[in-house]
Protein backbone atom coordinates (compact mmCIF):
# COMPACT_ATOMS: atom_id res chain seq x y z
CA UNK A 1 0.00 0.00 0.00
CA UNK A 2 1.53 3.47 -0.93
CA UNK A 3 1.87 6.13 1.92
CA UNK A 4 0.69 9.52 1.63
CA UNK A 5 3.91 10.73 0.59
CA UNK A 6 4.50 8.42 -2.23
CA UNK A 7 2.28 10.35 -5.19
CA UNK A 8 4.01 9.76 -7.95
CA UNK A 9 2.67 7.30 -10.57
CA UNK A 10 -0.99 8.22 -9.72
CA UNK A 11 -3.79 9.61 -12.08
CA UNK A 12 -3.42 13.36 -11.84
CA UNK A 13 -6.76 15.46 -11.61
CA UNK A 14 -7.55 19.14 -11.28
CA UNK A 15 -9.04 20.37 -8.02
CA UNK A 16 -10.93 23.38 -7.97
CA UNK A 17 -7.93 26.14 -7.79
CA UNK A 18 -6.81 24.68 -11.26
CA UNK A 19 -3.79 22.77 -9.64
CA UNK A 20 -2.88 19.54 -10.57
CA UNK A 21 -3.11 16.90 -7.59
CA UNK A 22 -2.93 13.64 -7.58
CA UNK A 23 -6.06 11.32 -6.54
CA UNK A 24 -4.03 9.60 -3.70
CA UNK A 25 -2.85 12.77 -2.69
CA UNK A 26 -6.57 14.42 -2.18
CA UNK A 27 -7.40 10.95 -0.04
CA UNK A 28 -4.96 11.64 2.17
CA UNK A 29 -6.27 14.87 2.42
CA UNK A 30 -9.51 13.86 3.22
CA UNK A 31 -7.71 11.30 5.97
CA UNK A 32 -5.98 13.84 7.71
CA UNK A 33 -9.16 16.31 7.30
CA UNK A 34 -11.36 13.46 9.31
CA UNK A 35 -8.54 12.82 11.88
CA UNK A 36 -7.96 16.47 12.66
CA UNK A 37 -11.80 16.88 13.18
CA UNK A 38 -12.00 13.99 15.44
CA UNK A 39 -9.22 15.64 17.40
CA UNK A 40 -11.32 18.76 17.86
CA UNK A 41 -14.14 17.26 18.82
CA UNK A 42 -12.42 14.83 21.64
CA UNK A 43 -10.69 18.24 22.61
CA UNK A 44 -13.83 19.95 22.79
CA UNK A 45 -15.56 17.16 25.03
CA UNK A 46 -12.36 17.60 27.33
CA UNK A 47 -12.54 20.90 27.66
CA UNK A 48 -16.44 22.29 27.48
CA UNK A 49 -17.45 20.74 30.77
CA UNK A 50 -14.46 22.64 32.69
CA UNK A 51 -15.40 25.75 30.89
CA UNK A 52 -19.25 25.69 31.19
CA UNK A 53 -21.23 25.75 34.41
CA UNK A 54 -22.49 22.77 35.78
CA UNK A 55 -26.51 22.21 34.81
CA UNK A 56 -29.30 21.15 36.56
CA UNK A 57 -29.85 17.10 36.74
CA UNK A 58 -32.36 16.31 34.39
CA UNK A 59 -36.20 15.04 35.00
CA UNK A 60 -36.60 11.81 36.08
CA UNK A 61 -38.43 10.38 33.03
CA UNK A 62 -35.54 11.66 31.00
CA UNK A 63 -33.41 9.68 32.98
CA UNK A 64 -35.74 6.09 32.02
CA UNK A 65 -35.55 7.30 28.12
CA UNK A 66 -32.34 5.01 27.65
CA UNK A 67 -33.72 1.91 29.54
CA UNK A 68 -36.74 2.01 27.80
CA UNK A 69 -34.78 1.96 24.56
CA UNK A 70 -32.83 -0.92 25.78
CA UNK A 71 -35.83 -2.77 27.00
CA UNK A 72 -37.22 -2.43 23.98
CA UNK A 73 -33.78 -3.71 21.86
CA UNK A 74 -33.57 -6.75 24.46
CA UNK A 75 -37.06 -7.56 23.44
CA UNK A 76 -36.92 -7.30 19.08
CA UNK A 77 -33.83 -9.06 20.07
CA UNK A 78 -35.06 -11.75 21.61
CA UNK A 79 -38.73 -12.48 20.48
CA UNK A 80 -39.38 -15.04 17.69
CA UNK A 81 -39.65 -13.33 14.51
CA UNK A 82 -42.99 -14.00 12.71
CA UNK A 83 -41.65 -14.64 8.85
CA UNK A 84 -41.37 -17.68 7.78
CA UNK A 85 -38.11 -19.96 7.53
CA UNK A 86 -36.31 -18.64 4.63
CA UNK A 87 -33.61 -20.85 4.58
CA UNK A 88 -36.42 -23.84 4.35
CA UNK A 89 -37.42 -22.65 0.49
CA UNK A 90 -33.48 -22.66 -0.85
CA UNK A 91 -32.90 -26.18 -2.68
Amino acid sequence: MMTCFEIYNDVKVQDRKGLMITKHCTACMLRYKIIVLGLLITLSILVLPLVLPPLPPPPLLLLLVPVFIMLLLFLLAFLPSSLPNIAAFIP
